[in-house]
């Protein structure tokens, strides 16, 4: 048999691995983007354009 391979670590001694994890406890289930726009940890959505 082959040895189980060790699963990969998240660093959770980051400032922000404590906060997306505060951020999913506190908030419930979210999508990978709603975790980082509620953490901010990702930049707002730029304004759009209006066409010609």
């Amino acid at each position: 048999m082959h040895p189980t391979p060790r699963a990969e670590t998240f660093p959770v001694n980051t400032p922000a691995a404590s906060q997306i994890f505060t951020t999913v406890l506190s908030q419930g289930p979210l999508t990978r983007l709603e975790v980082a726009r509620r953490a901010g940890l990702s930049p707002p959505p730029s304004p759009r354009r209006s066409g010609p």
